[in-house]
């Protein structure tokens, strides 16, 4: 059984040794996401979030390349992913265990559009390309009572929240996987009271409610804990799952509930590492010093924008009787003693030179936006087909693909595959898929997950653009010779070629014919074209005979005649 202090305890030196990342991204967030500010000194609601910011380019930068992963990596308005089977050998090509898999793609993709998982898992991205560290965590929607009567049953839908940088802390196991998340939020005592009950709340929250005039809206510090649960430590029930969750309330180190997860429910995906350390680290790293510079210089060019819009007044000594007014139509009352007036009081010229600064102020405005892709992407969203061929778009698209990657690859690997197999454990434990087929019952068959999105499809395009160019080449080679281009296709299996290219393309299986369909269809089309051949020579026959018939009874009545 777990134990609170011992929780806290683990919680405050894993937020020791993250106390660098934490300063770094704290100097990083008014400028990247000033939502994310207060990681080191909280910050009461509603406070200024973005005070001494002045240039928004790297906020700008970061929301874009969030936004665009997404759109490319989960768009909700395409079939980013799929399950598939992976069969054995002796297994058909196709059967009813496929529609089956195909069927529990379409439900998942349809779950993931009526929860919340399009809404969080942007935000995790801007903490992911930001900051270089996301968090998502993902499991069953809350239970609901049902006319009083009992806890509802079937499926309740998915459920995503994204945690915010500084918010959570993480640990790796001996292969650098993270399997255990802590993250701490405030909530009510009445919210604490609603969701666990007053029974299972600490002392010091009971005796809020219990109070005269309870102070409902009274915060509480809350610190959630989900980590590898010991086989020594396991019970019963949900205390019995691989990895235990705890609820434990910070000041009291009391624990409010515990449960457990059969599978680990958070994604944290992690831009790239540096050896040694757990965070990752992202653009806003690499940005980070130019953003400083370029805000630097903008609040000096502010300065200097004021200083030449109302420049101070320089006036000679005991010439101005009573005081400066520089409101238009004020008068100003000088002592001349014969001298002109601008020698008197004239404006301060600062000597500056603001075109330089804009040329500086640009250069690193390139430079940011370089390190975010953001010049690549704005190039593809805003690029017209007057000034380039689909074809050359689709290159560029292509080439912006490869770009990131190797970047997608650790998103994948820290993102995609766990989110695809937490889904699929969460809706078939839940019962939200048919039953499956009994073929799949111990024949060895696995399910793995194919990705479909546009950017996992560009990581495949070099095989699309060698069987283009193989083929290409051989109507070159053997251009005006049909036999000579037959003769040398015969080299590869079109058909093959033919697969592949569909599948890089992301084609639906379900309209891709199996091999054995395709050879039947094509038998019964030589057979029916073998009997067209047939009937055509039985109608030629037939109207040969038509066309002999007569003149045979007219050589018979010229021999008779005779």
């Amino acid at each position: 059984m777990a134990e609170g202090r011992e929780i806290i305890r683990r919680y405050n030196t894993l937020r020791s040794a993250a106390a660098a990342h934490f300063s770094r991204c704290e100097q990083m967030a008014p400028f990247i996401a000033p939502s994310r500010a207060g990681i080191t000194a909280p910050r009461a609601p509603g406070a200024d979030q973005m005070q001494d910011v002045y240039d928004s380019t790297a906020m700008f930068a970061a929301d874009l390349l969030a936004k665009y992963i997404a759109g490319e990596v989960i768009n909700p308005a395409q079939r980013w992913h799929r399950w598939k089977l992976r069969k054995p050998k002796h297994a058909p090509e196709r059967s009813e265990a496929d529609e089956w898999i195909e069927e529990c793609t379409d439900r998942a993709l349809k779950e993931r559009s009526n929860s919340n998982f399009y809404a969080e898992a942007p935000e995790m991205l801007v903490d992911y390309g930001g900051f270089g560290t996301g968090c998502l965590m993902g499991d069953e929607r809350k239970r609901y009572r049902d006319d009083g009567k009992g806890e509802g049953r079937g499926f309740r839908g998915l459920r995503f929240q994204a945690s915010k940088t500084g918010r959570f802390v993480i640990n790796e196991d001996e292969e650098g996987v993270v399997d255990g998340v802590w993250r701490e939020y405030t909530v009510s005592v009445q919210a604490a009271a609603d969701r666990w009950g007053r029974e299972r709340l600490p002392d010091n929250m009971r005796q809020i409610l219990l109070a005269e005039r309870p102070d409902y809206d009274r915060q509480f510090t809350i610190v959630h804990c989900v980590y590898p649960r010991p086989h020594s430590a396991r019970g019963y029930g949900a205390k019995g799952f691989p990895f235990a969750s705890c609820w434990v309330e910070k000041e009291s180190e009391e624990i409010i509930s515990e449960s457990g997860y059969k599978r680990f429910p958070f994604m944290v995906p992690r831009w790239e590492k540096t050896p040694g350390e757990v965070f990752g680290r992202g653009p806003g790293d690499r940005a980070f010093p130019d953003t400083r510079t370029l805000n630097k210089a903008k609040q000096m060019g502010l300065e200097d924008w004021a200083l030449k819009i109302r420049p101070p007044i320089i006036v000679a000594h005991d010439s101005v009787i009573g005081n400066i007014r520089i409101r238009p139509a004020a008068p100003t009352t000088l002592r001349s003693s014969g001298r002109a007036v601008s020698d008197l009081m004239q404006p301060f010229e600062t000597g500056s030179h603001p075109e330089i600064s804009q040329i500086k102020e640009e250069e690193l405005r390139k430079s940011i936006r370089q390190l975010f892709f953001v010049d690549q992407i704005l190039q593809m969203l805003q690029v017209e087909k007057a000034e380039m061929t689909a074809y050359e778009f689709a290159k560029k698209m292509e080439l912006l693909f490869k770009i990131l990657g190797p970047i997608y690859g650790r998103m994948q690997s820290e993102f995609l595959i766990p989110e695809t197999e937490l889904t699929f454990g969460l809706m078939y434990d839940a019962g939200a898929f048919s039953p499956p087929p009994p073929e799949l019952a111990g024949d060895g068959t696995t399910i793995e997950v194919e990705f479909t999105s546009p950017l996992a499809l560009a990581q495949r395009a070099g095989d699309i653009d060698a069987i283009r160019m193989t083929f290409g080449d051989i109507g070159t080679i053997a251009l005006g010779d049909p036999q000579r281009a037959e003769a040398m296709l015969e080299n590869y299996d079109v058909d093959a070629a033919a697969r592949i290219i569909g599948e890089v393309r992301g084609i639906p299986a379900r309209i891709l014919r199996s091999e054995k369909e395709r050879d039947q269809l094509r038998q019964a089309r030589v057979q029916k074209m073998q009997q067209m051949e047939i009937m055509q020579g039985v109608l030629a026959a037939s109207q040969a005979g038509k066309n002999v018939a007569p003149l045979l009874k007219n050589r018979g009545m010229e021999a008779g005649g005779r």
